[in-house]
């Protein structure tokens, strides 16, 4: 009923120990999941430490940056397949928890409600908390406008519907979230739920001490971009040595 797909790259040993083994533990049949990665060197690795875990073909998509991989993902299912619902994770999901900080317990039939939930509603994006203290959870479902983490989300896949890209691989889920947002009228979040993963771990994509500086740069540059393009429905704030978009919440379409 829904594909899983995992963009991952150069780390086959993780995503074994974490996103597969985090699905395998919580019963999700492995059938259901495409892993994408950047050439047939890297599928010929990951072969070699997931050859008794995943047997699928691997998706080979020759993209350089995040964007791009993003981008041929949604393309990929939309034009290539019949898929209508799309989960997407991250290679290094650890768990998701719930407003007790347990772990979340039926994944599977979680992640099917949350599916009907998002169509009954007419929209195409959800998700859940990006963090996972369970202090800020609240046990609503929530259609305005709140981020959707990129690590975890879930589409619906609108064949009906103008194509949703992301125009920039810094604050790309922000701007999936905006621009699903803007074309559906709403996006669905279940905030009794989080998830514990460690953004830009080491290995995988901007993790190097260069690209998360260059990271840094862009942050301001692209967030002014970002600030420019969705004007009310974001704000630019400033932290420690980087900038960052807060959405929102109480934006409302004309």
């Amino acid at each position: 009923m829904y594909r899983i797909a995992i963009p991952t790259k150069g780390r086959s040993h993780l995503i074994a120990k974490q996103t597969i083994g985090f699905l395998v533990k919580n019963k999700i049949d492995i059938s259901k999941v495409d892993i994408f990665v950047g050439s047939k060197e890297e599928a010929d690795d990951y072969k070699k430490v997931l050859s008794k875990i995943y047997l699928n073909p691997y998706i080979i998509h020759e993209q350089k940056d995040l964007m791009s991989i993003v981008n041929y993902i949604h393309d990929y299912y939309k034009n290539k397949t019949d898929v209508k619902w799309l989960l997407r994770l991250d290679d290094d999901i650890i768990n998701i928890i719930d407003s007790k900080g347990k772990g979340i317990q039926g994944l599977d039939k979680f992640i099917k409600k949350m599916f009907k939930i998002t169509e009954e509603n007419s929209l195409s994006l959800w998700g859940i908390n990006a963090y996972d203290n369970p202090f800020f959870f609240k046990d609503t479902i929530s259609t305005n406008l709140k981020y959707i983490v990129g690590c975890l989300n879930g589409w619906v896949i609108r064949r009906d519907r103008y194509d949703l890209i992301t125009w920039s691989s810094h604050y790309e889920d922000v701007i999936m979230t905006c621009e699903a947002f803007i074309r559906d009228g709403g996006v669905v979040r279940n905030n009794g739920y989080g998830i514990i993963t460690k953004y830009f771990g080491p290995g995988g994509m901007n993790c190097t001490k260069e690209e998360v500086e260059q990271r840094k740069k862009d942050s301001c540059e692209i967030g002014l971009e970002v600030a420019y393009r969705y004007g009310d429905m974001v704000r630019l704030v400033k932290k420690k040595d980087m900038y960052d978009i807060r959405l929102n919440y109480n934006f409302k379409l004309e």
